[in-house]
């Protein structure tokens, strides 16, 4: 049963038409003027009248005035689907109103023509790669460590939780935005053969890249590891990963990883090789 002419009996009169009237159990809903109200549900089964407005100074604490105003024009709409009922072209963080998605991110300019690839890293993971860089003009240029255009985190929240490196000629010219604490690449020229036959003496100073870089790599699996409201990773591995021209001739298509890769036991705190 819906009354929606009389006062109910036995029921308080209210002089607003919007405010919750007391009602007897035996009403089903009662017509409070502009909206009903159900005592059995305990709550308004029609939608306020003017919107959200009467809520929206709470909501809209801290908004600019043009933010506000989008605000109330959502709020007095007919209906609201999540995002205008299109996510590819909106998003809605607070369930309030759809805002444009966030722009693109700009990746940096390539640093030769040849760096086109972008290099992800995921969380709970941190990236080395390695290999020549070979030159402009060459028969293999663009095969190299030269083809990397940036390295980036899976996502942009995976900041602090991945990180990547690179090792080999020229390497701190490639742009990183997760660049691995403790090891910075080399800004010159590596004999990256001998650094890893590790059969020349001249390269006393040069053939520890590697290990540098896994224990580097090591200290900040234990950073990751630390922060566990943020990165939640209940293991971080640490791999390698070659970039080469594919020539079979080639000294360096022979040779393995500068190390071996970890996987690190947040809990346990053991290293396990990979």
């Amino acid at each position: 049963m819906i009354d929606l002419t009389h006062q109910a009996p036995g029921t308080r009169s209210f002089s607003h038409p919007r405010a919750a009237p007391d009602c007897p159990p035996r009403l089903a809903e009662v017509g409070a003027g502009l909206r009903f109200y159900s005592p059995e549900m305990g709550r308004w089964v029609s939608r306020e009248p003017i919107g959200e407005a009467a809520f929206l100074r709470i909501y809209s604490r801290g908004m600019s005035e043009e933010a506000q105003t989008q605000l109330r024009i959502n709020a007095l709409e007919p209906s609201y689907a999540y995002a205008r009922n299109d996510t590819v072209a909106g998003r809605d963080d607070l369930g309030l109103m759809a805002t444009p998605p966030k722009p693109k991110k700009k990746l940096p300019d390539p640093h030769t023509p040849s760096a086109t690839k972008v290099m992800k890293v995921s969380r709970c993971h941190i990236q080395a790669f390695w290999g020549h860089w070979y030159f402009e003009g060459g028969a293999n240029a663009g095969k190299g460590i030269e083809q990397i255009r940036v390295v980036l985190p899976q996502n942009d929240n995976d900041v602090g939780c991945a990180y990547g490196t690179v090792l080999g000629c020229y390497a701190s010219k490639i742009p990183n935005e997760i660049p691995l604490p403790g090891y910075t690449p080399a800004s010159g020229t590596i004999d990256i053969v001998n650094l890893l036959l590790r059969d020349s003496a001249e390269n006393e100073t040069q053939w520890d890249h590697g290990e540098r870089i896994r224990e580097a790599a090591l200290e900040a699996a234990k950073s990751i590891c630390k922060q566990k409201d943020t990165c939640c990773c209940k293991t971080v591995k640490f791999s390698w990963t070659k970039l080469t021209s594919g020539d079979p001739t080639e000294p360096i298509a022979a040779l393995p990883n500068p190390t071996k890769g970890f996987a690190y036991d947040c809990e346990k705190k053991t290293v396990t090789d990979q």
